[in-house]
Parts: structure tokens; C-alpha cells; sequence
């Protein structure tokens, strides 16, 4: 079960990055649109489809993170995970996805022109997904605090 200040979190990002690996065990990470997320799943549109999609056809598992920058604060998921292509599952979620994309965009637009500087954007010219990925949820860590052990250890050490 993923907890609810974690499905919070994650809801906040339009994108996240997911890891994959093909047959020989070669790993992959690439960037997802991310849909939804509830208590057992997180779905997400491929944006850029080139290994991922083959490499889910082999191997099921995949891990998939995000993180703030700005506040230090991530989490990576690993689970399992399936590909709708077509169906009411698929259009709902796409219908979400690009809701979701075009409210992104809007806000990226509208902070440029309050800091008066216009950059150019690729994400506005970003493809049709063509599928949707689904994970359920197995594992669930949160990247800071291995950190926070390791600053701790150090400060311990420094302090004596």
C-alpha cells in the first residue's frame, strides 16, 4: 500500500522517471508522464517510446522514482508492471493525461512571463502517448533517509 502522504507527493509531479532492463539485464531509465496514482498503483503515459516498451515485454519489474529538488524530499516505487494500449482504461487515462499536460504547460507559460524570460519548451510539442503503463506497487522507499543516516554517521563522527 502506498501511503497517503506519499500518493500526495507524488500527485504534485507532471513527470517521473521509470527504470526498466532488457533481456541481457542492461538497465534503462526514461521519463513519465505521470497520470494517477492510488493506493496500490501509479499509471503513467510513455512520453518517449523507444526501449521501454520492449523491455516491459521481457522483464515486468521495473522501479520508478521522483523526486524535489528543491526540497530534498523522493521516493522510489518497485513493482510490477502492464501496458493498456487501447480500451476505456486507456482513453480515461488519457483524457486525464493530457489534462493534466495542457494545466502543466499553462503554468510553465505563466511563470516564464512573470520572470520575463521566455524559453523555448519542448514539452509543448510532445506526442500522443501511445500507451499507458501500469504498476502495481510492491516496495516502497523514501531516497532521503539512507542520506540522513549517512549525514548523521559523519556529523557523529565529526562531533567526537
Amino acid at each position: 500500500m502506498i501511503p497517503v502522504k506519499i500518493r500526495k507527493f507524488i500527485k504534485n509531479f507532471p513527470y517521473g522517471y521509470l527504470g526498466t532492463s532488457d533481456k541481457s539485464g542492461n538497465p534503462n531509465i526514461s521519463i513519465k508522464g505521470i497520470v494517477d496514482i492510488d493506493s496500490d498503483r501509479v499509471y503513467f503515459f510513455d512520453l518517449f517510446a523507444a526501449k521501454t516498451k520492449k523491455n516491459l515485454e521481457i522483464n515486468k519489474q521495473i522501479s520508478f522514482f521522483v523526486i524535489n529538488l528543491d526540497s530534498f524530499i523522493g521516493y522510489q516505487l518497485k513493482g510490477t508492471a502492464w501496458i493498456e494500449e487501447k480500451g476505456e482504461i486507456f482513453k480515461g487515462y488519457l483524457d486525464k493525461w493530457e489534462k493534466k499536460r495542457d494545466e502543466f504547460i499553462i503554468s510553465r507559460m505563466l511563470d516564464n512571463l512573470k520572470r520575463e524570460k521566455i524559453t523555448k519548451k519542448h514539452d509543448i510539442h510532445l506526442l500522443k502517448p501511445e500507451y499507458l503503463i501500469i504498476m502495481e506497487v510492491e516496495e516502497v522507499y523514501d531516497l532521503v533517509k539512507p542520506i540522513e543516516r549517512l549525514v548523521k554517521s559523519h556529523l557523529d563522527k565529526i562531533g567526537t
